[in-house]
């Protein structure tokens, strides 16, 4: 990971709610991230929504860097068995829903 990343990461970590979800979710959502092809093993980080996943997976909601908003915690693709909420957020965006 570069150094850029690195600051970038530890800003996001700073700023985001301390409110963790429970280790084994946590750990869940990143294997299912780390499966995905969208995954960016580089720098850890979601190539949907740009999120750094070490904190998105252990946080119960997150600052999307793209959208610049505070979300409940979810894959923009519905990989976690969260299509109903990632729908939400598409639907805020004006975007289709996934099916």
């Amino acid at each position: 990971m570069s150094t850029v990343d690195n600051i970038l990461k530890l800003a996001a970590d700073m700023t985001l709610p301390i409110e963790k979800v429970q280790a084994e979710l946590a750990e869940w959502r990143m294997s299912v991230c780390r499966a995905c092809p969208d995954f960016k093993p580089k720098n850890q980080k979601c190539g949907v929504c740009g999120c750094y996943l070490e904190i998105k997976t252990a946080c119960y909601t997150n600052r999307n860097p793209k959208k610049m908003r505070t979300e409940f915690t979810h894959c923009p693709n519905g990989k976690w068995n969260d299509k109903e909420l990632a729908n939400q957020y598409r639907a805020l965006d004006g975007l289709e829903p996934l099916k």
